[in-house]
């Protein structure tokens, strides 16, 4: 008599079979006789017979929701053992989803919940009910036509929830065509300033993914949905000529570039102003004269105030005026009802106003100095208390302002 084996019914692979599996203590010598009951209380009846050594069996008449149990025993020549152990199961309740893949381009589908990478993995089984989202990504040249089966239609993801045994359907198609795309505005060769409002035009066999500005060959913004427009900021550009041109993009991964157009950039440049700092040094020098040209010594001595510039890089000034509440006005422009204004970069230092001229034009580093000279008009204009205003201009358009006090 064959001693009995073990046996186990575990769930199959797919939503219609349960497989069992044995262990053979007959050495290979004995066929085995499968018995099954429906549910725990049934009677046994042979259902199936295997080959001498076959030690597995898939059941497939059993419908989910039903328990089954089983036992084996072995039969050969020399007789029948004995009855395994009693083993049950019952098909897992859900349903079994199927990817497909057709069309002439390529791609990958994934579940949500994980289960199915379709590349390889197309099939999986889901508990009844189960919501199920499919999402379909092309491959590169191929775009996504849309789904079929399983009540899935569109390019959208699938979603969809079974209890029975359901195939879904993802087309992919070959797509070689690069979009089309145009600047509508600005018209090329405008002259454009601050922020410039860029319309563009793009279109496509399947659908545009994105849209690329580029100015002077650098990419300065994208938009990912219609309308396709951006806002340029001019300003980071410096006045003159530049070429602004689009880019517009598919799924597939076609590009299509628009003609290049032209803008005259024309901005305003606004320079700040620096700090100055303004000190009145005394009557100490007689440098200049009355009047609005001399400048020349005349016997008097000429007030004498010190000039500190904090510029970043410097500055390079080209005009200076010095106002006194007595009331005087000095300035460096010649040929005005103004007296003159002497300047130089130290007390003793050369004048700087132009030779024969009272103009003036020099440059000044970060943090330097230089010294003004004025002739006082009535012996009154630098008593103790009055206030003394300087006004430069410099080359870049820029202005400062200093004030003082005589002490």
């Amino acid at each position: 008599m064959l001693v009995g084996s073990a046996v186990f019914a575990v769930g199959a692979a797919s939503a219609s079979q349960l497989t069992l599996d044995w262990v053979d203590n007959a050495g290979g010598t004995a066929n085995f006789n499968v018995e099954r009951k429906t549910g725990t209380t049934g009677t046994y009846a042979r259902i199936a017979t295997t080959g001498t050594g076959i030690t597995t069996y898939a059941d497939s008449a059993v419908v989910a929701g039903t328990t089954y149990c089983y036992r084996v025993k072995a039969s050969s020549a020399f007789g029948d053992s004995g009855y395994s152990n009693e083993a049950c199961g019952a098909l897992a309740s859900g349903f079994a989803l199927t990817v497909a893949k057709a069309g002439t381009g390529s791609g990958t589908v994934v579940s949500t919940p994980s289960g199915i990478n379709c590349g390889g993995d197309c099939v999986e089984i889901y508990a009844a009910g189960r919501i199920v989202t499919l999402t379909a990504t092309p491959a590169s040249g191929s775009f996504f036509r849309g789904w079929s089966g399983g009540g899935c239609t569109g390019t959208a993801p699938c979603v969809m929830a079974g209890n029975t045994q359901v195939t879904v359907t993802a087309t992919f198609s070959l797509d070689n065509t690069a979009p089309t795309v145009s600047i509508t505005s600005p018209a090329s060769g405008s002259s454009v300033s601050g922020s410039v409002s860029v319309a563009v035009n793009a279109a496509d066999n399947v659908a545009v993914t994105r849209v690329e500005l580029w100015v002077d060959g650098a990419l300065v913004a994208t938009s990912i949905a219609a309308p396709w427009s951006f806002a340029w900021n001019s300003t980071v550009k410096p006045n003159g000529t530049h070429f602004l041109l689009a880019k517009a993009y598919d799924a597939a991964g076609n590009v299509g570039s628009s003609t290049s157009i032209s803008a005259t950039v024309n901005n305003s440049q606004m320079v700040s102003s620096p700090a100055m700092t303004l000190v009145y040094n005394g009557k100490l020098r007689d440098r200049v004269g009355q009047g609005n040209t001399p400048l020349a010594p005349d016997g008097a001595l000429d007030g004498t105030l010190t000039v500190t510039l904090n510029a970043p890089g410097g500055r390079t000034v080209t005009g200076l005026q010095l106002d006194s509440d007595a009331p005087g006005i000095w300035g460096t422009s010649g040929g005005n009802a103004w007296w003159v204004l002497g300047v130089a970069t130290t007390p003793d230092g050369a004048l700087l106003n132009a030779p024969g001229a009272t103009a003036v034009k020099f440059s000044v580093a970060e943090q330097g100095s230089f010294v003004v000279f004025a002739s006082d008009y009535q012996a009154s204009e630098f008593l103790p208390g009055r206030t003394l205003t300087l006004t430069a201009t410099f080359a870049d358009g820029s202005t400062a302002t200093a004030v003082t006090t005589v002490p």
